[in-house]
């Protein structure tokens, strides 16, 4: 933010810097809800038609960016913010004006032919009118991590043979930057000769004008500037033109986070063969601990009066680069970047490229200068990115050679900063350099930088950040805690003592990272609109790097579970978006852009992907229409082998390296292997349409699809073979998908399983492809199945649909399952228990069908099956309450858990060093004992309460409780939750005396997992404690804001989890009417039905705007709100209170335009609701029946 010594963000002290609109001051609105709608990025006032309120307006000009093309509002706006000049006349300068458009005309002759002028963005666009393209930035940064500002200057090229009209200005994205007119300069701009005056006069500034800061002194000293002007600035080895231009005028925008320069006449540069140069220095905040621009944590021992020490990092993507220097903000704008960065001594400097020199600086004592290889890689502004701290490091070697074109070893180096051991981050290391070397080989593609750095950040929004040769991390997706190995030789021998699910995600993440070098680095998508370009394959190729690291693990039996699930679960009931919008204009508000950062762009984008991926392996044999499509399983082969998915990437990488692309680009790869379009067409189709389908093969053998719904309403029964759907003849030629097309190109793959046989290995796999409006008929012995076959669809679960088994093949599946489950992978089983659960839950499955296969899972011993099967049954469960055969139901899950729950027991007690345990026993312990605790297993249950009396002794007599020896940690982490669990359910008073007493060293955080548990409590005080937003502090900044937010919502969609349905109501009137709020501090005043927040202006308090919590966050729409209101919501029961006033709020906003993603959630949580409803009334007592039938209960 700017200092309170500036008048606003761009400015120093003096009136030539304030800039009003009449009496509107351009001063940012800081109360709680502008400022989030800010931060949100949706526009209020969506139709043009509106105008908004004298109260939040600004003045309709500030909304709009200037342009040529609209001389006379510039005129009128530029008239406004200059200042009166007592050194020249009106008739002077309509002279000046004159002469200097004479001079011109031959300069701008080429613009005597009209050419295309960008159009303006919408009002609440992020996009800029681009007159002139960045070809190339320079960029030094001045910063002291123990300080709280930084200073820094960019010098940026733009191409001057742009064929746009010269304009008078130039607009950028900056926002919470302290920079004046006198900060500003244009370089190699033709200058009217009668315009020197003039000139001369802009380039005179006052003392208050230019920015005053001890860190941009220091940051002045190496960046060559006069001492007595920061105005001409020249960074080092940056010849430019003399004679620099100075904006007339500046004028920021808040709501886009853009700053336009006003310059006095067209800009032509001098020499049309060089670049114009534009230069700004600036000083802005180091965020402590915000999470996004360039910010700050503390590391290491924070105990009084202990200085802490600070980690300094970036987190530019998507529109956070113009929070640490201004810049043209588009990922498209990729450029050619050189940095140099000021820091003092006793710090470690990281970005990008490697470092070419170190020098101490000769004006400042005891401060270096980190010079870095100029880029040779064009690079977005979201991939810059830095590194400050005090840190250590491991490195290991990519060998060169590997691919052609380079060379060169590539450096792979982990940190570390104080207080963790450099043991744990070899693992990382580890997973880096395998899976590096393993994407080169694949693409063929050399990795686009000399080194990669894997740089930790005790906070850090998001997971991690695939930054040009500098992947940075919050520290938890990148230390795996490990020690030296007993007798090792080497230091890269250790042993590893975290758990299985933390290696996964650690070694997941660390390839995601990896694989964006090529997938979202060397080809970056154009526009927001098509991330799943960028993340859609990092997912998808995060499996490539893990598997090749740790084969052993199995990895793609797990992708069942870590992405289709998330899509099913995202797509169920519809309201939904395709996964690429087909149009950049639809993304292009900061909200809009952010919520492209989902499900759909990571997961569905990434399940796409390997349903093709997993197609194209047999493209040669699959033709559609042709053939019977059948084949053996392919064996594996020793050598690495290009399929013909692995052609399609690097054909892809071949033609859109270096620069940005569009999903047309992927398309055309794929028609390189497939001359006929089909198959890019099919692909086309399911990133263009919405939605998931559900899949059947009908009783005369025709393959089947519709939409899954959340809930399937049939007129006469749930036999869907019986049903009939319109058939139409099939094209003569492959045709692109339609949006609106009736169903889905589908890879339709499936095998025939024997009874009498032992192994699937060598069964025939079977091809199709369903085509939509077009009968899929599979041959007599496909379908018509005997007493010992059964059809296995989906094998591998590469497919992206819900399948339903025919009526024939469920008690052939029970039959396997009950006798020999392990003949089926463990991605099929969880796939096929997923499946039933889920589709039985949608009224597509009935009970009697789908219930007596899962009664296998109390043999079932794999962790892969259980994640999925929990969830499932979590959800049976849930969808049972309020019926009479819940109790039966409870029970038949105690009988499938509670043998696994016996077999795999309790966490040892580690009185001596803890060993290497069986990888699959450990990650499954992990998922079942804690849902056995909720369940009652009577030792689970046990086990946990002596712990917490033992624990709690211990507390009364020491200032911490030490368990003993547990040094798998995220073990522990599991086990205290179900012991404070089982403590607030047993006994919420005691426990909370307990547990909320900060005097009482109980393991765990007070305001973590001490808190979260209360979400079980049958003490209403207790939750409303928990659901209660609490107040924000006076001057919390933004980020705090967001923070703030996001820890709230968290606690309401734990509490719509895991709390009954008196909880679930509290959330929701916290969340809809702000009840329960504590009336003490800033936000108290105003009672507990205002909106939060207070504006400031100049340091003072002025008025809180009088708005409703529930309108602000409708109003706002913030993303981190939505699964909380859309969680609670579906957990409301169907005709209740919930229920009620969610239907008000849905048609209350109806036929208003474009609606909140709040209400979109709303929507989403009512079908679910209303799924769970009808499947109580019309599907319960089939569930009730079968359970007392078949299952022993009463």
């Amino acid at each position: 933010m700017g200092s309170t010594a500036s008048p606003h963000h761009f400015g120093g002290t003096g009136t030539a810097t304030v800039l009003q609109y009449e009496s509107i001051s351009l001063l940012p609105d800081t109360s709680l809800w502008t400022r989030l709608k800010r931060i949100a990025g949706l526009s209020l006032f969506r139709s043009s038609n509106t105008a908004p309120p004298i109260d939040d307006a600004e003045d309709e000009a500030t909304r709009r960016r200037p342009s040529s093309t609209t001389a006379a509002s510039n005129t009128i706006a530029i008239a406004r913010v200059r200042r009166a000049s007592n050194r020249s006349t009106t008739l002077a300068l309509a002279l000046v004006a004159l002469v200097a458009s004479l001079l011109l005309l031959a300069a701008w002759r080429h613009a005597a032919t009209p050419h295309p002028v960008p159009p303006l963005p919408p009002a609440n666009s992020t996009r800029l009118p681009l007159y002139f393209n960045p070809i190339k930035y320079r960029l030094s940064i001045t910063a002291d991590p123990d300080k709280d500002r930084f200073a820094g200057s960019v010098s940026i090229d733009l191409d001057a043979s742009s064929s746009h009209r010269p304009t008078t200005n130039i607009t950028l994205h900056a926002v919470n930057l302290d920079f004046s007119k006198a900060n500003v300069t244009l370089w190699n701009i033709l200058v009217p000769a009668t315009d020197d005056d003039l000139i001369k006069s802009r380039n005179s500034f006052s003392a208050s004008e230019y920015l005053r800061d001890p860190i941009l002194d220091i940051h002045h000293s190496y960046n060559h500037h006069s001492s007595s002007s920061n105005a001409n600035f020249q960074l080092k080895d940056d010849p430019s033109p003399s004679d620099p231009l100075h904006p007339t005028a500046i004028i920021f925008n808040p709501s886009t986070m853009t700053v336009t320069l006003f310059f006095p006449f067209l800009l032509v540069p001098r020499d049309p063969s060089q670049p114009i140069t534009l230069k700004i220095s600036w000083t802005g905040e180091i965020g402590y601990r915000s999470m996004t621009g360039f910010f700050k944590s503390p590391v290491g021992a924070l105990e009084a009066p202990k200085k802490p020490k600070y980690i300094t990092a970036t987190h530019f993507e998507p529109l956070a680069a113009r929070l640490a220097f201004p810049c043209f903000d588009e990922p498209h704008l990729k450029t050619l970047w050189t940095l140099t960065i000021a820091t003092p001594q006793e710090y470690t400097v990281v970005s990008n490229t490697a470092v070419e020199s170190v020098t101490e600086m000769p004006t400042a004592r005891g401060w270096n200068i980190w010079k870095f290889e100029a880029g040779k890689v064009p690079m977005s502004t979201y991939l810059v990115a830095w590194g400050i701290g005090q840190v250590d490091f491991v490195e290991g070697i990519v060998p060169g050679g590997n691919v052609p074109g380079r060379k060169k070893d590539v450096v792979v180096r982990g940190f570390v900063y104080d207080g963790v051991p450099k043991d744990d981050v070899r693992f990382s290391v580890d997973v880096a350099v395998k899976s590096l070397q393993h994407y080169e080989t694949m693409l063929n593609t050399p990795y686009p930088m000399t080194k990669l750095d894997l740089w930790p950040m005790p906070d850090f929004s998001g997971e991690g950040m695939e930054n040009m040769g500098l992947c940075i991390f919050h520290e938890s997706g990148l230390f795996v805690k490990a020690i030296a190995s007993t007798n090792a030789s080497t230091p890269e021998e250790y042993t590893i003592l975290s758990d299985p699910d933390k290696q996964i995600y650690v070694s997941n993440l660390v390839a995601h990272e990896v694989v964006h070098h090529w997938f979202g680095d060397l080809v970056t998508m154009k526009w927001w609109n098509n991330l799943w370009l960028n993340e859609g394959f990092a997912e998808w190729g995060q499996y490539l790097g893990t598997n090749i690291s740790f084969p052993s693990w199995k990895i793609y039996d797990r992708f069942f579970e870590m992405e289709h699930e998330l899509v099913f679960a995202k797509e169920l009931g519809g309201h939904t978006r395709s996964v690429g919008e087909e149009f950049e204009k639809s993304v292009e508000s900061i909200g809009e852009i952010v919520r492209m950062f989902d499900e759909l762009s990571y997961n569905k984008g990434a399940s796409i992907l390997r349903m093709f991926d997993a197609h194209m392996a047999t493209l040669e044999v699959d033709k559609p229409g042709g053939g019977s499509g059948s084949e053996k399983a392919p064996q594996p082969t020793k050598k690495y082998d290009c399929s013909t998915w692995c052609r399609v990437l690097r054909t892809y990488l071949n033609t859109t390296s270096f620069s940005s692309a569009t999903p047309d680009d992927l398309y055309n790869a794929i028609d390189t292997v497939d001359e006929s379009g089909f198959v890019s067409a099919a692909f086309q189709g399911w990133i263009e349409k919405d939605g998931v389908p559900v899949v059947w093969v009908d009783k005369e053998g025709v393959v089947k699809q519709e939409r899954l719904l959340a809930w399937r309403n049939t007129s006469s029964n749930l036999e869907m073979e019986d049903e009939e759907d319109d058939v139409v003849p099939a094209p003569k030629k492959p045709r692109k998908p339609k949006k609106d097309e009736k169903g889905w190109f589908i890879p339709f793959v499936y095998k025939h399983l024997d009874l009498n046989t032992s192994s699937v290995e060598e069964l025939v796999v079977n091809r199709r492809w369903v085509i939509p409006s077009q009968e899929t008929r599979l041959m007599d012995s496909d379908f018509k199945n005997d007493s010992v076959r059964v059809m296995l669809a989906n094998p591998g679960r590469t497919g992206l649909f819900r399948f339903r088994p025919s009526k024939a093949d469920y008690p052939l599946l029970a039959t396997l399952l009950n006798t020999n489950h392990e003949m089926l992978a463990p991605i099929d089983r969880a796939g096929l228990v997923s499946d039933l659960i889920a589709l039985m839950l949608a009224n597509y499955v009935k009970p009697e069908h789908g219930l007596p296969i899962i009664k296998y899972l109390s043999k079932e011993r794999n962790p892969t099956v259980w994640r999925v099967a929990v969830a499932s049954l979590t959800s049976l469960l849930k969808s049972m309450e309020l019926h009479q055969g819940y109790t039966q139901t409870y029970q038949f899950i105690q009988s499938l858990v509670f043998p696994v729950a016996d077999s795999i027991g309790w966490w040892s007690d580690c009185t001596i060093p803890a060993q290497p345990q069986d990888f699959n026993s450990q990650n499954l312990r992990n998922i079942i004992l804690p849902f056995a605790a909720t369940l009652n297993h009577m030792e689970t249950v046990t086990t946990a309460r002596d712990l917490y009396i033992t624990w709690t002794k211990e507390s009364e007599s020491k200032p911490t409780v030490t368990p003993k020896c547990f040094q798998i940690q995220e073990d522990f982490s599991t086990l205290v939750r179900i012991v404070y669990d089982r403590a607030v359910r047993d006994d919420p008073i005691a426990a909370y005396e307990v547990l909320r007493n900060a005097s009482r060293g109980m393991p765990g955080d007070i305001n973590g997992v001490k808190q979260d548990v209360f979400a079980v409590s049958a003490i209403v005080s207790h939750v409303k404690e928990l659901v209660d937003l609490g107040d924000i502090p006076a001057g919390a900044s933004d980020i705090q804001i967001i923070q703030f937010t996001r820890q709230w919502s968290s606690r309401l969609k734990a509490v719509a989890e895991t709390s009954g349905q008196l909880g679930v109501e509290l959330a929701w009137e916290s969340l809809r009417y702000a009840r329960f709020r504590k009336h003490v501090g800033e936000l108290g005043k105003r009672g507990s039905q205002q909106v939060l927040g207070v504006s400031r202006m100049n340091g003072s308090e002025s008025t809180v705007v009088d708005e409703s919590l529930w309108d602000a966050i409708v109003r706002v729409g913030l993303k981190n709100v939505d699964a909380a209101v859309e969680a609670i919501v579906a957990a409301g029961w169907k005709d209740g209170p919930i229920w009620r006033d969610a239907k008000l709020v849905v048609e209350s906003i109806s036929g208003q335009g474009k609606e909140s993603a709040v209400v979109t959630a709303v929507r989403k949580g009512l079908d679910r609701a209303d799924a769970a409803g009808k499947f109580r009334e019309e599907v319960g007592e089939a569930v009730r029946v079968w359970m007392v039938e078949n299952n022993g209960q009463h």
